[in-house]
């Protein structure tokens, strides 16, 4: 057994060290504070470059275009409407959708103040 552990060792040693160097390479590969965020904003506006086009062009008589011929490239950003809205001045009304609603699901609600005063509120707003 003792022979067996001498004539081992060598290799078990090498083993370790490789293993050891393997784990300080991955433990830097998983270090968050290296890691590089991406720009999300910029990979979706930079997202059709058109770049690929170019290479279809340059003699290539194989390669075809990705896009439709006459698409350009646009910036979505440009036409986006952002309207500053004061959350306190605003009034949203959300509803279950998918076939969760049936009627008369919140009869049981009216036994409570609160809900029946809502109810009514709504009632009076929508005109029901």
């Amino acid at each position: 057994r003792k022979n067996l552990k001498k004539m081992f060792r060598p290799i078990i040693n090498s083993y370790t060290r490789k293993l050891n160097k393997t784990s300080l390479k991955t433990a830097n590969f998983c270090d968050s504070s290296k890691i590089k965020r991406p720009d999300v904003k910029a990979l979706l506006d930079e997202a059709a470059s058109f770049e690929d086009e170019e290479a279809a062009r340059d003699g290539n008589e194989w390669s075809t275009s990705p896009y439709p011929k006459g698409a350009t490239a646009r910036n979505q950003a440009l036409h986006s409407l952002r309207p500053r809205v004061d959350p306190r001045e605003t009034s949203i009304i959300l509803f279950p959708g998918q076939g969760t609603q049936y009627v008369g699901m919140g009869s049981d609600l009216v036994k409570f103040p609160g809900a029946k005063d809502l109810f009514e509120a709504a009632n009076s707003v929508l005109n029901y």
